[in-house]
């Protein structure tokens, strides 16, 4: 590897998902190649290893990264270096082997798996930097034992933290010896899809939502109920629901839309988009995005749903005030309460001030949403 090389590893024992390329954790690297000039390397297990050697890839090997990675395209230009078991050991080892010529460690965490990595990084190579990316919820957080030796190891180690909400970055430097930033997941600009602002007149009265749909975390399950608790009394209405669909929860929706017949017509499965083009089509033509999560950090989602202008429905998980933006762009619900959810479905459907809303949505995600000014932020405090 040659100099300015960052090195990004993400969860253990599995390889990097597609869908992650073109979320926060993998536009960081692929905006710091981009706008900075860096080498960046996706470190990773093989995706394939019967068929795929190990070793480092890069884009003059697009046509085999696209096998497994078709959002490679949105990231062309930066690498994978594929291993057989990404564990702890291997993540070690690759440490020892390349930690001189590693300028930037961006890694996600803390789990204990990663707790010992930055001090080796760091014993090995005094002149680099760690960058802990974080999306940490309330709950993750009271699990975490920050009494832990190891774990109190890799905080000292760490060059730059930072969480995705503005709540639990205070909360975080509030209670701890380490200072967390709030660097938030964001919307990128893929295609110049948010150059303009969506046309009011083309939206839709739709709600939309885009999640892992029947989750215990995502509760979808309040969601339907809410709307067919609204849809009488909305009638040009209508609810789209993308994603993949829990196996689990195949048997309570369909118990729900039988309960309800009125909403065959007025709810649509659309499955997982994976073409951002068609995702921000849909995004900009909906005008509310619904989220009744029971917890999160940031959503991915969330925050193409603002800067994509869309009216902001949500329960109060931990980045609710950034979302709503101090209700200019949204409304929150108590986490759990399929009525308060339905009622405040019906104050934003019924609401004259939903266009400005709208309007200010747009307007705050491209202010605290952008990945570009996010990478800006990272690279300020790193290279200050």
């Amino acid at each position: 590897m040659t100099s300015m090389n960052l090195v990004a590893m993400n969860i253990i024992e599995r390889p990097w998902d597609d869908v992650e390329l073109t979320k926060d954790c993998g536009l960081i690297p692929y905006l710091i190649y981009k706008n900075y000039g860096y080498n960046s390397i996706y470190f990773s297990q093989n995706p394939d290893k019967e068929n795929l050697a190990d070793g480092l890839y890069g884009p003059e090997d697009a046509d085999i990264l696209e096998k497994y990675y078709p959002s490679y395209k949105y990231v062309y230009g930066t690498m994978f270096y594929f291993i057989e078991c990404d564990d702890e050991q291997s993540r070690m080892s690759f440490i020892m082997s390349h930690a001189t010529s590693i300028d930037l460690f961006y890694i996600i965490g803390p789990y204990n798996w990663n707790y010992r990595l930055p001090a080796l990084y760091h014993h090995l190579n005094s002149n680099g930097k760690v960058y802990c990316g974080l999306d940490m919820n309330t709950g993750w957080y009271s699990r975490l034992d920050f009494s832990n030796p190891m774990l109190q190891s890799f905080m000292d180690n760490c060059n730059l933290i930072a969480t995705s909400c503005t709540e639990m970055a205070h909360i975080m430097s509030r209670n701890l010896p380490w200072s967390v930033d709030c660097i938030s997941n964001g919307s990128y600009n893929f295609d110049k899809l948010l150059d303009s602002k969506p046309d009011w007149s083309k939206r839709e009265n739709k709600i939309i939502t885009v999640a892992r749909l029947g989750t215990q975390q995502k509760r979808t399950d309040i969601l339907l109920l809410s709307f067919a608790a609204v849809t009488n009394l909305f009638p040009g209405w209508k609810l789209e629901l993308i994603g993949t669909i829990e196996d689990s929860f195949k048997p309570i929706m369909e118990q729900i839309m039988n309960a309800f017949p009125e909403l065959n017509d007025r709810v649509e499965f659309t499955g997982f988009i994976s073409d951002r083009k068609l995702l921000a089509e849909k995004y900009r033509t909906a005008k509310i995005f619904a989220l009744p999560s029971e917890f999160e950090g940031c959503p991915n989602a969330a925050a193409y749903a603002v800067s994509c202008g869309c009216v902001i429905c949500t329960t109060l998980i931990d980045a609710w005030e950034d979302m709503i933006h101090s209700g200019r762009c949204g409304r929150v619900a108590p986490i759990g309460d399929q009525g308060a959810f339905a009622r405040t479905l019906f104050e934003l459907m019924s609401s004259p001030e939903l266009e400005k809303m709208s309007d200010d949505a747009y307007e705050w995600g491209k202010e605290f949403y952008d990945m570009e000014k996010n990478v800006d932020k990272i690279m300020t405090a790193l290279l200050q």
